[in-house]
């Protein structure tokens, strides 16, 4: 092509003038990031609009530069050192670490805990950390780096929370252990600065809801359709229990004459793993997520008379079929306890998708939405925070304002309020 050079805002970025094509000014672009080559052109009719694409082209690949230098600059930071002197043994790196601390350590805490940090260590944190020496190389500014080193991987925000937790008990266990020469927790007061600024409106786990209509509809269909479950999930729509606490309420903690139910234990697949993999024949029962043992929820009018009729039917079938009562209040047709496997998984599916029922913001329910729903129904109805806080087992009531009440806010500029007052009492 026969072209004349009118010249470039920056190298890389070039302004070229071509009288035989119909828009004769082209802004050609090729830079190299890295081993990486940025290659582009875009023509316009006349030169000024020529010039200004060129500006906002150099812009963009200052930017662009900028970015790529500071990723390689992070890298070099979380690359362990060449030589770190009398320290260059394995026993003496972050992965040989992990492993002392999964064995004295974490195989101590309960089944769910140690499976996330197994799998946390495996996937995200030794695949680009495991080569750290335990020194004070590690730093504060080093895990930042690493979390960001994350987000560049595409991590999500969540995950990244999860691995900061695990990472900030790993260095905590680390500092108390005279064989490590790290003394101090570097990963300890810099979970707020995890997340990056593209994420400033991001919750990291932002509630779901039903509206009450939506609730009532999905029992209806429920009860209908598969009505061995209806009590189970008017257990949790009605009381905002988690679905592993349901599963593991026995009936001596349920008083229905007075209306109560003591939470003091939840049902766990990780834990009846574990129980099944040392030759125990357990149920999978564990602490409830706050460890509370005072924990007494209110069972509003219409589950307490569901519960006595679901009671009333077990005692025939036991007689019917000569079995033993049942120990748990929500089993299945054999008498066992009810789990958060499969099951329940399937049917909260069907319903959902028979009824077209979605979020507000367009995603799809699961079954922990039911406690969503019992929060943000009774806030929005005014009733007492640390009675909703008591409900739910949270640990105190500014764990619940943290997680529901700046949702709420968004909730009702878009008219969700409307729907929780249309639906009624559900107490």
């Amino acid at each position: 092509m026969q072209a004349d050079d009118r010249g470039s805002v920056m190298k890389g970025v070039n302004v070229r003038y071509d009288a035989k094509r119909k828009l004769p000014w082209g802004v050609f672009l090729q830079v190299m990031l890295g081993p990486k080559r940025v290659r582009g052109a875009k023509f316009f009719a006349t030169e000024p609009e020529a010039r200004e694409a060129a500006g906002a082209a150099s812009a963009e690949v200052t930017a662009l530069l900028a970015e790529y230098d500071a990723a390689q600059a992070r890298r070099a930071r979380l690359e362990p050192p060449a030589s770190v002197g009398p320290l260059a043994n394995d026993d003496l790196l972050l992965h040989s670490a992990v492993g002392l601390w999964q064995q004295t350590y974490v195989q101590d805490r309960e089944a769910a805990t140690a499976r996330s940090y197994e799998g946390l260590m495996k996937n995200h944190i030794l695949p680009l950390i495991g080569a750290w020496p335990m020194t004070d190389f590690i730093t504060s500014k080093r895990c930042l780096d690493f979390y960001e080193e994350l987000r560049q991987h595409g991590v999500r925000l969540p995950t990244r929370r999860h691995v900061h937790a695990c990472l900030r008990n790993f260095f905590s266990w680390a500092a108390t252990q005279d064989a490590y020469p790290l003394k101090l927790n570097p990963a300890k007061g810099i979970g707020r600065f995890i997340r990056h600024k593209s994420e400033k409106r991001l919750p990291t786990a932002s509630p779901n809801p039903m509206t009450p209509p939506q609730y009532e509809a999905f029992l209806d269909w429920i009860k209908v359709h598969r009505p061995a479950w209806w009590e189970f999930f008017l257990y949790l729509g009605d009381t905002g229990c988690r679905s592993g606490e349901a599963c593991a309420l026995k009936k001596t903690r349920v008083d229905l004459d007075r209306g109560k139910a003591h939470i003091l234990e939840s049902w766990s697949p990780s834990q009846r793993r574990a129980e099944r993999n040392t030759g125990l024949e357990g149920v999978g029962l564990k602490d409830t997520k706050t460890h509370r043992e005072t924990q007494w929820i209110d069972l509003s009018a219409r589950l307490v008379t569901a519960l006595r009729g679901l009671q009333h039917r077990q005692r025939e079938d036991s007689l019917r079929r000569g079995r033993k009562v049942p120990e748990f209040v929500f089993t299945s047709r054999n008498g066992t306890p009810r789990t958060t496997e499969k099951g329940l998984h399937q049917v909260f599916d069907d319903a959902c998708t028979a009824l077209g029922l979605v979020g507000e913001t367009g995603l799809k329910f699961t079954p922990h939405c039911l406690r969503d729903t019992f929060a943000t129904t009774h806030i929005m109805k005014h009733h007492d925070i640390g009675w909703v806080s008591l409900m739910l087992g949270h640990a105190d009531e500014i764990t619940t304002r943290t997680k529901y009440y700046k949702w709420l806010r968004l909730a009702e500029s878009r008219g969700f309020a409307d729907g929780i007052h249309e639906g009624g009492e559900s107490r």
